[in-house]
């Protein structure tokens, strides 16, 4: 969610998708835990604690 859409948007079609499966709340829930989990990430990256992949979208430095 975060890593493919650094932008921070919902498209209307990802939403429909969602809700073939899920009910508002559990769509928010979801987004909430995959925010969580994404901040964590980037956390751990911030402070250098494992090593990134040459493909990770979260580099250090101007590529970033």
């Amino acid at each position: 969610m975060e890593l493919t859409n650094q932008d921070g948007y919902l498209t209307d079609e990802l939403r429909d998708e969602l809700q073939q499966h899920f009910g508002d709340g559990e769509i928010f829930e979801l987004g909430m835990t995959a925010g969580i989990l994404c901040g964590m990430a980037k956390f751990i990256f911030c402070f250098d604690l494992v090593t990134r992949e040459l493909t990770c979208p979260m580099r250090k430095g101007p590529a970033a």
